[in-house]
């Protein structure tokens, strides 16, 4: 049985990361564990910024910098009449398309013969993200039970464009990261 994976989420304390509990695990383009970087010291300025210094103990020991900066866009509100609609993305000849109902529904489909389900959950009225589980079937050999976040930008318009991140369990020890970026339709 192979050892849990450490958590991916830093732990801060007060505007200080608590590097006793804090790591990163990173994967490669096809999803293989790349390495583990531990967090060595990093600061917190809420509604700022986050920064820490990471680094690695794997087959070729390095460091890296972490810096990511707030987005006021979590601090707009979030409802399930802002997100319904149809949403779609097309890059070549593969399309995407969900619709997602006034009560949170999420039923699409894309062109791999991919058939999506499930919903839309609102965890704080007050912050515009959003939970998202989505049942995947048709195109693997189980269904995949997929959850993730999202969030609502603006690229052309206000809340045009959703972005949503998504992970799954397809196989024996094989989980698939579900990464879009839909347009409303």
């Amino acid at each position: 049985m192979l050892p849990p994976l450490p958590t991916a989420r830093p732990v801060a304390a007060g505007n200080t990361i608590q590097t006793s509990v804090s790591s990163l695990s990173l994967f490669d383009s096809a999803g293989n564990l790349n390495d583990i970087f531990s967090v060595q010291q990093g600061t917190v300025v809420p509604a700022g910024s986050l920064t820490a210094t990471l680094s690695s103990t794997g087959s070729f020991p390095r460091t890296a910098t972490l810096k990511l900066a707030y987005d006021n866009i979590y601090d707009r509100p979030a409802s399930l009449g802002l997100i319904s609609g149809i949403w779609g993305e097309t890059h070549g000849t593969y399309t995407i398309t969900l619709a997602i109902g006034g009560a949170g529904a999420i039923n699409g489909s894309d062109t791999n013969g991919c058939v999506y389900s499930e919903a839309v959950r609102i965890p704080d009225p007050g912050h515009g993200l959003y939970a998202l589980k989505m049942d995947i079937q048709s195109c693997y050999n189980i269904v995949v039970h997929a959850s993730g976040q999202g969030v609502m930008t603006d690229t052309g318009s206000p809340n045009d464009t959703l972005t949503a991140a998504l992970t799954g369990v397809v196989g024996l020890l094989n989980t698939d990261s579900f990464v879009y970026r839909l347009r409303r339709q």
